[in-house]
């Protein structure tokens, strides 16, 4: 409690002009957040937000947010994607289950373009990128995206699971081998994840 109460009193700079429209949950999630050095990600029927291109963003915002605000949510999760948490290079280990690849944009090239970043992402030194194949077993802890959060100079991890429209929370319980179990026992390997991101994209024309 000491150390949330002690982040709550110094947000980073960009953070600091949205806390007061923001829940104490989902400013206590970006707090914790913006410390992280390595970010492992779970994305099921959504891409997750550190990942988010500002056209995917914006085709799935109007349905989270009014007209005015989605712009002021794109200015803050284009600052959380950017940030540099102990002046690094956040590190990224993704698995998107590949239904989040069937949304419908009215806008076909959103798409396109979400996958040519996570492709990009994927070539980073500071990324690993998995993908979830359509046949791989389903069961209940799939069904939502969430992250687990690690900080240097700790062995500590925070889970956070987000939910669309209603937002994020921090875990009551270790996201982590929730995370492991999936990435050993549903997701592809890097090599055929990518491939299964090339084949989409070429699918898109």
């Amino acid at each position: 409690m000491i150390d949330m109460a002690r982040r709550a009193a110094a947000p980073p700079l960009w953070l600091a002009p949205h806390t007061s429209r923001m829940s104490a949950a989902n400013r206590d999630v970006l707090l914790v957040e913006a410390e992280a050095t390595l970010a492992q990600l779970h994305g099921f029927r959504l891409i997750p937000y550190l990942l988010q291109t500002e056209g995917y963003f914006r085709e799935i915002a109007p349905g989270a947010f009014t007209a005015g605000d989605v712009d002021e949510e794109w200015g803050l999760l284009s600052h959380r994607q950017a940030h540099r948490p102990a002046g690094v290079t956040r590190l990224l280990d993704v698995i998107i289950d590949e239904s989040a690849f069937e949304v419908r944009f009215k806008r076909p090239g959103v798409m396109a373009g979400q996958l040519r970043h996570l492709l990009a992402v994927a070539d980073s030194p500071h990324a690993t990128v998995r993908v979830i194949p359509f046949d791989a077993p389903f069961w209940e802890s799939r069904g939502h995206n969430f992250e687990v959060l690690s900080f240097a100079g700790t062995t500590d991890r925070i889970g956070v699971c987000h939910y669309p429209v209603l937002g994020a929370e921090l875990a009551s319980g270790d996201l982590y081998d929730a995370w492991t179990l999936i990435k050993d026992n549903s997701a592809a390997d890097l090599a055929e994840s990518r491939a299964i991101l090339e084949r989409r994209l070429a699918a898109l024309g």
